[in-house]
């Protein structure tokens, strides 16, 4: 691996969670966000030697999404009203603003989704990962409904106030 390809990969990594968040934010579709996500690290590290180190990654590579989704709003819903240029600009615009923010976050979520039991691990992945509906939970786990909405709702709580917890702490560091 050539420098240039060990600096694209860094830096992609550290902000495919932006993009990712960027382009679901916009296309619903989880294998059509996918398939655009892949799209944008392809040409991101075909045009990288255009990248201008002088400003952040996140926000040149949200840029190439925002350009991704837009061509593909335009291929998929040719007849059908969907968010303009000046929508998607001001969508890509917010998340160019929260990238870096959104890289501690994440880091704070997986430790703090490591510190739940492993039932908690297992009722969030069944609710965020597998997209189950709390009553489908409730039916795999054999639980009640209610007992399962209260458990997401005890769950989130315990999760934000880990995640409050670990970005004080990391900004306290800095």
């Amino acid at each position: 691996m050539d420098d240039t390809t060990a600096q694209f990969a860094e830096v992609w990594m550290k902000s495919r969670h932006a993009v990712s968040s960027f382009v679901r934010s916009i296309i619903r579709d989880q294998h059509d966000a996918e398939d655009i996500v892949q799209s944008v690290a392809i040409a991101a590290a075909k045009n990288f030697d255009k990248y201008d180190t002088a400003r952040p990654f996140a926000n040149w590579v949200i840029g190439i999404a925002r350009r991704q989704v837009a061509q593909h709003l335009r291929v998929k819903y040719r007849d059908r009203h969907v968010f303009g240029d000046q929508v998607i600009a001001e969508i890509a615009n917010a998340h160019e603003d929260l990238a870096s923010e959104l890289n501690d976050r994440i880091t704070a979520l997986n430790f703090c989704l490591k510190k739940l039991t492993e039932r908690g691990q297992k009722i969030i992945e069944m609710r965020y990962m597998q997209n189950m509906s709390p009553q489908r939970i409730a039916e795999t786990v054999g639980t009640s409904y209610g007992a399962i909405v209260n458990l997401l709702y005890r769950l989130r709580s315990k999760l934000g106030e880990c995640i409050r917890s670990q970005m004080a702490c990391e900004e306290g560091r800095r």
